[in-house]
């Protein structure tokens, strides 16, 4: 969402991972009212949002159905099980995975 619009519709804003930049150039243009509405809404101060998927992670995940977080998850419940090499690859395959 446009930040300008945003304030102009009322709306709450999105957190960006650019919002300090957003603000320091909005303030430049006079527009201190929009900037004073993005640090009512702790937008400004935010942490950046960190994507729990990259654009090439989604895609796999779209394409197979299947959440990387589920296999991670059962990747680490495999490592924790096991003592050893051989004893990892029987924790995956209990699971229903496997290294390649």
């Amino acid at each position: 969402m446009n930040i300008v619009v945003g304030h102009a519709l009322g709306l709450t804003p999105a957190p960006t991972p650019h919002a300090r930049s957003v603000a320091f150039r909005l303030a430049a243009e006079g527009r201190d009212d929009v900037v004073a509405w993005m640090a009512s809404h702790g937008l400004i101060d935010a942490e950046k949002p960190v994507a729990p998927v990259s654009p090439e992670e989604r895609l796999i995940e779209s394409r197979t159905g299947i959440e990387l977080a589920s296999i991670r998850a059962a990747c680490l419940k495999a490592w924790d099980a096991s003592v050893d090499g051989a004893g990892f690859e029987r924790e995956l395959a209990r699971r229903g995975l496997e290294l390649r």
